[in-house]
């Protein structure tokens, strides 16, 4: 039953307890367990095997049938799949992409139930487990790249979701319409809010009503819902169409790759020398790098607001850079091992880069963490959350779980009462 996951994980969670399958050596070393002891058990030794004692009492309550009665799921199947998750010390690899997570009331606990399982059978940062996703994903230093913003925007970031790990931009015509701001300008990038986000309509409303947006510019390679409401449709290029850099959790490794415009490539292989995407595009697709830069000069012609500076040659002062510069000082500059590795091949790094068109950063990234930990203000993967506890939320201090806004009782399955799972984005 949709959203009811966090009770099945739970239950497999509490069998791995209950039964002593968990990987103690791991926990013991990687789990803030002794945190969880002094903040919520002070009155007791803070020994490990209180902790046990107390995981043992805590997760009790959730029994197969507990998770059988919220999910339909048979107590016996989750048993099974329990056992076989103990089996697997070291070599659990499950994680969650959007689905129950993003969809439910309550669905981020189901990530944190699932990734409980991870850290008992000892599956984080080792070769058969989960990885934090940054460690196989690099991002290069860019050119000349602008300080971090100083002022908080409350339209992206509310205060109501402190917690909130992306901009809340689902609420931006919630927001408009409560009066918090307006928009002078607002540019829509490959984002299509009337068909994609809850409440199209809403969206609707907003995107014609100028007192709330004053101009709206639809940067997309597709028409779009959206763009029937854009004052302009600036089409953009598809992968193929474009310069950029892309890097992907895809496997142990951490890589970085190269995408081109083909034919603007195979144009300046002829001989014809390309200095702008639109004349090598069809129609008017123009290669939004050169795009935003082209714009920054224009709105600060002279540099007097502090913003052409972002926008010119690292090689040519005064010039405005061109994208062959920003890659080429990029990999000369932001991609570590690059420029040694095009050196063995006579190559400058931009052109080992044009041939390959991509570059391990790094091979087998495991084990991280018995250097210098693993990415939490503990250091260790926090069963137990401080942060929370401090901004109010003591009942989500550790793993748990809540029913979802379709849970069985809501939805009255006895009056034709039905959930429904949109399978489209």
């Amino acid at each position: 039953w949709p959203g009811s996951e966090a009770a099945v994980l739970l239950a497999m969670a509490n069998i791995l307890i209950q039964r002593d399958l968990f990987d103690r050596t791991f926990v013991e070393k990687w789990v803030n367990w002794e945190e969880y002891l002094e903040k919520e058990h002070p009155d007791i030794d803070r020994t490990f095997d209180q902790f046990v004692a107390k995981l043992k009492e805590v997760y009790a309550e959730y029994t197969p049938e507990f998770a059988e009665k919220e999910s339909g799921l048979a107590a016996e199947k989750i048993v099974s799949c329990a056992l076989e998750i103990g089996k697997a010390k070291g070599k659990f690899a499950a994680h969650v992409w959007r689905n129950a997570a993003s969809g439910n009331l309550h669905g981020w606990l189901v990530a944190r139930a699932l990734f409980f399982l991870n850290v008992l059978t000892g599956s984080v940062g080792c070769e058969g487990g989960v990885l934090p996703n940054a460690w196989t994903k690099f991002v290069p230093k860019m050119p000349l790249a602008p300080p971090p913003q100083k002022v908080w925007s409350e339209l992206l970031w509310p205060k109501e979701y402190p917690f909130s790990h992306h901009e809340l931009s689902i609420l931006l015509p919630h927001f408009l319409k409560e009066g918090r701001g307006k928009l002078d300008t607002y540019f829509t990038r490959v984002y299509n809010p009337v068909w994609t986000n809850p409440d199209g309509f809403s969206w609707i409303e907003a995107l014609k009503d100028e007192s709330k947006i004053g101009l709206h510019a639809c940067l997309t390679p597709n028409w779009s819902e959206t763009s029937w409401f854009a004052d302009y449709v600036l089409p953009m290029g598809l992968g193929p169409e474009r310069h950029d850099t892309m890097s992907f959790e895809t496997h142990a490794s951490k890589w970085l790759a190269y995408r081109q415009p083909v034919q603007r490539v195979a144009m300046n292989r002829q001989g014809k020398k390309i200095t702008d995407t639109r004349e090598s595009n069809p129609g008017e697709v123009w290669e939004e790098d050169e795009f935003w830069i082209e714009l920054s000069w224009r709105i600060d012609p002279d540099g007097s607001m502090g913003i052409r500076k972002h926008f010119e040659s690292p090689y040519v002062d005064g010039k405005k850079i061109t994208i062959e510069e920003f890659f080429r000082w990029t990999f000369e500059n932001g991609v570590p091992g690059l420029p040694e590795k095009a050196k063995e091949e006579g190559l400058k790094p931009l052109e080992y880069m044009q041939k390959y068109g991509s570059f391990e950063v790094e091979a087998m990234p495991y084990g991280l963490h018995e250097e210098k930990g693993f990415p939490t203000p503990s250091k260790k993967l926090e069963f137990y959350s401080s942060t929370l506890k401090e901004w109010g939320w003591p009942e989500y201090v550790v793993p748990t779980y809540g029913r979802s806004h379709v849970h069985r009782v809501s939805v009255q399955e006895e009056k034709n009462g039905f959930c429904l799972v949109p399978t489209f984005r």
